[in-house]
This record gives structure tokens, sequence and C-alpha cells, in this order.
């Protein structure tokens, strides 16, 4: 049997880190993040912790239903370092094109890069639809 010997709560994900990143390098640009969380304190939490970040969170969706904010436990050994991740994909699994509105971003004139990742776990943008993902259609409007 193996002692867990310390649990930490902490965002994460290929769009989240690179915000939170950016921000804390005190880089002078807007960032937003666009996603879809499930009505829970997991979700809450995401989204004071980009509020206190200074994210603008107004393409952060809140799905309707019971589904679970995506998460992802990870096992760390101390010794090795190496890592396993045990995933409930959640909401993730159930964002699609309906969540990105891209004018937004036009509107406010400041936003030039943008990131979508982390596909694999992103079922329905990994779809595909007339010979393309639904993940190639975002990235086209981008």
């Amino acid at each position: 049997m193996s002692n867990i010997h310390c649990e930490i709560k902490t965002g994460g994900g290929g769009p989240f880190n690179i915000v939170k990143d950016l921000r804390a390098m005190d880089i002078n640009l807007p960032l937003a993040i666009v996603g879809l969380l499930g009505n829970d304190e997991n979700g809450q939490w995401l989204i004071n912790d980009c509020k206190k970040s200074n994210i603008d969170i107004n393409q952060l969706h809140i799905t309707k239903d019971n589904t679970p904010t995506s998460y992802t436990y990870v096992i760390s050994v101390e010794s090795t370092g190496r890592r396993t991740f045990f995933n409930q994909r959640g909401t993730n699994a159930l964002l699609t094109d309906i969540h990105f509105d891209f004018n937004y971003f036009v509107n406010k004139k400041s936003y030039n890069l943008f990131y979508l990742g982390y596909l694999t776990i992103l079922n329905e943008l990994d779809r595909f639809i007339d010979n393309e993902t639904i993940a190639g259609k975002v990235l086209k409007q981008a």
C-alpha cells in the first residue's frame, strides 16, 4: 500500500495553464478563456480563480444539467517524479463550437492569439462532420 503525503487543488489543462502563466509573467496582454464548466464547486472554484487573476470569463459557460466540471487526479511518485493521470472528462466532453463567440473577441479588438487544447479529451470538438472535425471549424473561425 502506498501512502498519500500531500493533496493540492489547482486548475489545469492547456488553456488554463497558459492564461495563468501569462498573467503570472505580468505581460501587458488581455487574457480570456473559453470553456464549459459544471454547475458545481469545481466550476465555481475555476471561475473565482480566473476572476482573481483578472482573466476575462465572459465565455466560460455553465451546464444546466448535472455534468461535472472536468477534473484530473494526478498521482505523483515523489522519489521518481513519475505521474499517472486519472481523468473525468465531464463538461470537457461536451464543449463544442457553439461555446466560442469570436465576434466577442473581434469587438474587443485587443485579442491576437488563440490556443485550442487538449483535443483528445474534448470529445465533441474531436468529432468529424462532413470530413472535418468540429475543432477544425472552430480554428477556421478564429
